[in-house]
């Protein structure tokens, strides 16, 4: 079967009308106010004034904060309202991107942003009212950027307005800004030459956040494999600096020392991990490569786990906190990360990880080894899967397979299979239960002679804790009223479905096992701490409770 080649080409960005724009960059605080005029016609009769009802018209005022414009009349109130945006637009000198931007357009739009805010050749004593007021309505704002700048401004001391690189992202941006702006030797902080006004730093003052102090619950991952992970708490106010704090927990001197990586997980995740600057971070050209990208030299010990979850080199240790600015809101955007939380993320970076959480059954799915029916399939599917897990596949012969539609799902799961590069990380190796075997077996209940085989779509309930022989120390980890799966395709782990093989409807199981890792473990409990002091007994056993409800 022959297949032809397509040439992909990028859909071009719609051009977006000026109350869009209005939209992107105000949100709810842009208010449209439309208003019905009546215009009044006079007849073309000489010494006969006799008023007549001319066409019905609108006229929109557009309300933003400190600034309002009022529209023409138009027929159409949808023609107001664009009207009155498009002349918000002009007065606040708004360049709308019509086009799509090359890298080299977008580089110097970043440049043209940057230049704005901290531009030295702005006399603020002397500068026009109207473009203090804007840069008190950027200030004021919910872009992230502002809330940084916000957060300096009410440092006080040598800090104040000192601006740490990393939460610009493009650093070459600032190469070509020496004329407004002040950097560091190290280069790992910028500051506006000129002063703010001081009105504005002021009012920022005044505004500012609540003295309540706030606990953020956050992760440190250390770079030794040999410690683990844990909790740390982030404790301050909304007025402080949130990279102060975190540079304070990581032992650096000052959040200038503090890098951010990308978002962790979903696009739309605030979670980063925030770690220790290398030394050789410096925005000198011998450090930008041919290609345009920063190339750093680290000195220090590489931290694997960080590494894994954000796909970029990280020395020394690392916090994973969800926590920064963001456009929802001006306020500082925060929510707890736990250990938890954290096996989790590790496990949504391989198929089998993304199947066992589509199922909620961290301890006892597994991804299935082939695919017999959709009717027979439990969890996500696995072109979803692959959806999720971006992988490449090198097979030609498969490739093509899939592509004729042959067996996709089979397909798709020989793929996800091949691909025994990527392992989850866990905890420590240490804390894992390698003892093979399931013992202690224990089936109670009438038997009616009717087990489950191959094919068979067994529903089961179970439950598995952790106890500590000889003591009275017990922790369900894992429960789950109802459970379905395929017998034979190895939906299940091994053990499970070996026992329930034994059993029918109505009939109770008990056993032990020691097969359970700890990063499953950790993934699937609630308490960390007490998980840990648990897994380093050296009499855990992990008891397992099956009762089969149904099976077909």
């Amino acid at each position: 079967m022959e297949t032809k080649e397509h040439r992909v080409v990028a859909p071009k960005k719609p051009t977006l009308t000026p109350k869009a724009i209005i939209h992107q960059k105000f949100g709810k605080n842009a208010c449209y106010v439309v208003e019905e005029v009546k215009e009044v016609c006079q007849t073309g009769c000489p010494g006969l004034s006799i008023p007549q009802t001319g066409p019905c018209l609108y006229r929109c005022t557009l309300q933003l904060p400190e600034l309002t414009v009022v529209s023409e009349t138009f027929k159409k109130k949808k023609d107001a309202e664009q009207s009155a945006a498009e002349m918000a637009i002009e007065k606040l000198g708004i360049i709308p991107e019509t086009t799509d931007l090359t890298p080299q357009e977008a580089h110097e739009s970043l440049v043209a942003r940057i230049a704005y805010l901290f531009s030295e050749k702005v006399d603020w004593s002397v500068y026009s009212l109207f473009m203090v007021e804007q840069l008190e309505l950027f200030l004021i704002s919910d872009h992230p950027l502002s809330g940084h700048i916000r957060a300096t401004l009410r440092r006080k001391g040598d800090h104040c307005g000192l601006l740490p690189i990393s939460v610009i992202s493009v650093l070459r941006a600032t190469t070509m800004l020496h004329e407004f702006l002040a950097i560091s030797e190290r280069h790992i902080w910028i500051r506006k030459l000129s002063p703010y006004p001081q009105d504005i730093i002021e009012s920022l003052m005044e505004e500012g956040g609540s003295q309540e102090c706030i606990q953020v619950e956050a992760i440190r991952i250390p770079s030794s494999m040999e410690k683990h992970v844990e909790a740390v708490t982030l404790c301050m106010s909304l007025r402080e600096y949130y990279l102060d704090i975190i540079a304070n927990e990581l032992g650096l001197e000052d959040d200038a020392n503090v890098l951010i990586s990308r978002n962790i997980g979903k696009a739309s995740s605030e979670t980063r991990l925030f770690f220790a600057a290398p030394q050789s971070y410096l925005l000198d050209q011998s450090f930008i490569s041919g290609n345009g990208k920063e190339t750093f030299h680290f000195e220090g010990s590489l931290n694997v786990r960080a590494r894994y979850l954000s796909g970029q080199d990280i020395v020394g240790d690392a916090i994973l906190a969800c926590i920064g600015y963001t456009r929802k809101s001006r306020d500082l955007f925060y929510e707890d990360v736990t250990v938890r939380l954290y096996f989790r993320m590790l496990l949504g970076k391989t198929p089998g990880g993304i199947y066992k959480l589509s199922r909620e059954a961290l301890l006892t799915a597994e991804l299935p080894s082939r695919f017999t029916a959709r009717a027979n399939w439990r969890g996500s599917l696995p072109r979803d899967i692959l959806c999720n897990f971006s992988i490449h596949i090198s097979s030609k012969n498969l490739f093509r397979e899939i592509l004729a539609g042959q067996a996709i799902q089979n397909c798709q799961l020989y793929a996800m299979q091949c691909n025994k590069s990527i392992e989850p990380m866990c905890e420590n190796p240490s804390l894992d239960m390698f003892v093979n075997g399931v013992y202690n077996l224990k089936i109670e209940g009438p038997d009616s002679g009717i087990c489950p085989g191959n094919g068979s779509l067994p529903c089961i309930s179970y439950s598995v804790s952790l106890v500590v022989e000889n003591e009275n120390m017990k922790e369900v980890i894992e429960v789950c009223n109802e459970f379905e799966f395929e017998i034979g395709v190895g939906a299940v782990i091994s053990y499970v479905e070996e026992v329930v093989m034994q059993m029918s409807v109505g009939q109770y199981a008990y056993f032990n096992t020691n097969l359970l890792t700890s990063d499953l473990i950790f993934a699937s409990a609630g308490d960390s701490a007490k998980m840990s002091s648990l897994l380093s007994s050296s009499e855990l056993l992990s008891p397992v409770t099956v009762s089969p409800k149904t099976h077909s």
